[in-house]
């Protein structure tokens, strides 16, 4: 009796096993179950203050949230060509937020480049990669200098 019952658990981790494995490689028919599903779910948590509550944790918590955003929106965009009009109006949200004041808070406005080097590298990777997102022929040249800043 105890033997039938460990061989039972046994098959049904076996079989538990392999269906979480088959999850985990076997593609997935509906793009909406990837990235963009998740990003959806994480744009409304950014709206319900997710970053500022990021910000209580440490000390760039509002800044890594939405650049990292921004940076997934263009990653989609990039893999998904029809999804770029998208990605391009998430990633432009994404940089005009950590250019407000909330996202450059934390950083010495004193420091060169202004806000520092910190903020400087992630937001013009930011604003690099909303300028790859456009044909190279028809680029957005407002974008090189959006936010108004041009420290350096």
């Amino acid at each position: 009796m105890l033997r039938k019952l460990l061989v039972g658990v046994a098959v049904l981790a076996t079989l538990d096993s392999l269906v979480a494995t088959a999850r985990l490689v076997l593609p997935r028919a509906d793009p909406e179950d990837s990235a963009v599903k998740q990003l959806r779910f994480l744009r409304g948590a950014i709206e319900g203050g997710a970053d500022h509550d990021a910000q209580r944790l440490f000390p760039e918590g509002y800044f890594f949230l939405n650049v990292l955003y921004g940076l997934t929106w263009v990653q989609v965009g990039l893999a998904e060509p029809a999804r770029t009009e998208d990605a391009l109006r998430e990633a432009r949200w994404s940089l005009d937020r950590v250019q407000s004041p909330a996202g450059t808070a934390p950083f010495d406005p004193a420091l060169t480049p202004r806000y520092g080097v910190f903020h400087a590298g992630w937001t013009n990777w930011l604003r690099g990669a909303v300028l790859a997102l456009q044909p190279a022929d028809s680029r957005d040249t407002t974008e090189f200098t959006r936010g108004g800043r041009r420290e350096w």
